[in-house]
């Protein structure tokens, strides 16, 4: 049957669309320790997170971690926003250094050289 759409056709139509941005494919089965449960794919993230913010230290990139996995209670439209102003503005963080606390943004895009990104489309 000539003309037919299918799910699978539709999605292979955006990841070739992503891909053509430049945008590395990555079959969602063949994801490192996948998480079912959580839609982030920790390993990449953890790299970039190091890579866009070199100066901070690992508990604050922990915290940032934990503050994406953790959102506060909440409507769906809440935790949306929340999550944006995370994109858009980084997370603040607390840390300790030598006895001392700090706080700091980590930041989840690197807007100002965005070759520091990681671009992944998956299915």
């Amino acid at each position: 049957m000539q003309g037919l759409f299918t799910e699978q056709s539709y999605e292979n139509a955006i990841i070739e669309l992503f891909e053509g941005l430049g945008y590395s494919y990555i079959y969602g089965p063949d994801v490192n320790n996948r998480d079912f449960y959580s839609p982030l794919y920790d390993e990449v993230l953890i790299q970039s997170l190091h890579r866009i913010n070199p100066n901070l230290a690992e508990n604050a990139i922990q915290d940032a971690l934990y503050k994406l996995k953790n959102f506060e209670n909440g409507t769906l439209i809440q935790k949306n926003s929340v999550f944006m102003d995370y994109l858009q503005n980084g997370v603040e963080v607390k840390y300790s250094k030598n006895g001392e606390e700090y706080s700091d943004i980590c930041y989840l895009v690197d807007y100002r050289n965005p070759n520091n990104n990681s671009f992944i489309v998956s299915n």
